[in-house]
């Protein structure tokens, strides 16, 4: 749904908390490729509806550049394993997951465990120069 499309913002709201997590992705997703991809301009975010100060925007580590965007065929978006939308590898279904494994400078959320989203959804964004 997202590969191909160039730059996009994935959003997503966990099921049962209602919190609302997402990332941006400056490239283009692809499914013909497998591994890691190198970006400055990715970062995850955190959104709480009821007190824009816990509003939470983390953007990638310098020194983590190069494994802020990870592609693979069966699991799209997938901003290394800090914010992982899920997917399915030799028909086991992973759930999602938000942690702070390093890659991006905050933790999105307060929890490392799996859970389930509601709903979300993947935009394409125009990207323009001012």
């Amino acid at each position: 749904m997202c590969a191909n499309k160039g730059p996009t913002v994935a959003v997503g709201r966990i099921k049962d908390t209602g919190e609302i997590l997402g990332g941006y992705n400056p490239l283009s997703w692809s499914t013909n490729k497998k591994g890691y991809i190198s970006t400055k301009e990715s970062f995850i975010f955190s959104l709480d509806k009821n007190d824009v100060e816990k509003n939470i925007i983390s953007f990638v580590k310098k020194e983590q550049m190069r494994k802020a965007i990870c592609e693979s065929p069966n699991e799209l978006p997938y901003f290394n394993n800090d914010l992982y939308f899920g997917g399915c590898y030799k028909g086991t279904l992973y759930k999602p997951v938000a942690r702070n494994n390093g890659y991006y400078q905050l933790p999105i959320r307060s929890t490392d465990e799996r859970f389930t989203w509601a709903d979300w959804e993947v935009f394409s964004v125009d990207k323009s120069i001012v």
